[in-house]
């Protein structure tokens, strides 16, 4: 088991040495780029955006009908639906999907290629057989698939934005304030990142087992469903790895506080990381303490902005009131 496993590493690593070299020719580069976004990305709009909206309306009756407490705010429902969406759904169940569909397709083109001996015949013209074949389709998944993510995440939204007007379940109002509560644009760049690395998982897991030596149609068969299988495990590996970040567990942004017409606080910003003891030092009656009080709520402050993993906890308070 541990040798076929370093086998099949050593065998991913040349062939990907193969893969990444200079074409001979860039316009017959670009011309297999645009054929393979075609193929390979255009054709999966209409299925991504069909399960992106019924996921998108799912998302709010369940999140709707959970929420019973009557000291959390409605606008929950769009936060909710919003963070499910661009955190995981957008990019880590699409990229499954797409495994299912774009990888089999790959897997099965490139080894019916080897089958009938299309390879070996541009092996015997010199013709670098893995450059012409996979790096068009690596750039074009790898640079459709974000688009097809962003995409993925507008239709979920809509989703949710048309069950909200057809059930009457939170207004109209209330989804999109939560759309709009504390939104990190940082999760957009995160999603888009963790596409990036799923489709050349996807694109080069595939092209691996599709490239090998074939002896018979049923070979194909079987490269392409074992291509599949091995994606599952690596995706939820890179997800995993991907997830683990040294992320701000509070984040103190300009917030001010007056006590009558003296000003204890006075634009102060302050970074509180998960695992990390942060020492705060001043004179006395300088303000250290009302830092401390504004995190747990005995104080409200006069402006900034207090988060808590990303939700402006100073606003909540406010609309708690």
């Amino acid at each position: 088991m541990i040798k076929k496993t370093l086998e099949l590493i050593g065998e991913y690593i040349l062939l990907m040495k193969r893969v990444f070299t200079k074409p001979e020719k860039w316009s017959i580069f670009w011309k297999q780029y645009f054929v393979e976004t075609e193929s390979l990305g255009l054709t999966s709009v209409a299925l991504i955006g069909i399960i992106s909206i019924a996921i998108g309306a799912v998302l709010v009756i369940q999140t709707a009908y959970n929420i019973e407490n009557p000291f959390i705010p409605k606008m929950y429902v769009g936060y909710m639906v919003r963070e499910s969406l661009i955190l995981e759904f957008s990019c880590t169940m699409v990229a499954l999907i797409l495994a299912g569909k774009v990888g089999s397709n790959i897997s099965s083109d490139i080894g019916t290629m080897r089958l009938t001996e299309q390879i070996d015949a541009m092996e015997m013209m010199g013709i670098n057989s893995a450059n012409y074949l996979i790096l068009p389709k690596v750039v074009a998944v790898c640079v459709f698939n974000p688009i097809l993510m962003l995409f993925s995440f507008l239709v979920g939204i809509l989703g949710g934005w048309m069950i909200v007007a057809a059930t009457g379940m939170i207004t109209l109002s209330q989804y999109t304030e939560g759309l709009r509560f504390a939104f990190n644009g940082y999760y957009i760049v995160y999603a888009v990142t963790k596409m990036i690395v799923f489709s050349f998982i996807i694109v080069t897991v595939s092209a691996l087992y599709g490239y090998g030596p074939k002896a018979n149609s049923m070979e194909v068969g079987r490269a392409s469903t074992r291509s599949i299988s091995n994606h599952l495990p690596a995706h939820l590996i890179t997800d995993l790895i991907l997830a683990i970040d040294a992320e701000l567990m509070i984040y103190v942004h300009n917030i001010c506080k007056d006590f009558g017409d003296q000003r204890v606080l006075s634009d102060i910003s302050v970074n509180f990381e998960e695992g990390k003891t942060n020492l705060i030092m001043s004179a006395s009656e300088s303000g250290k303490s009302r830092i401390a009080q504004s995190h747990s709520g005995l104080h409200s402050m006069n402006s900034g902005r207090i988060l808590y993993d990303d939700i402006v906890f100073n606003e909540l308070e406010r609309k708690r009131n």
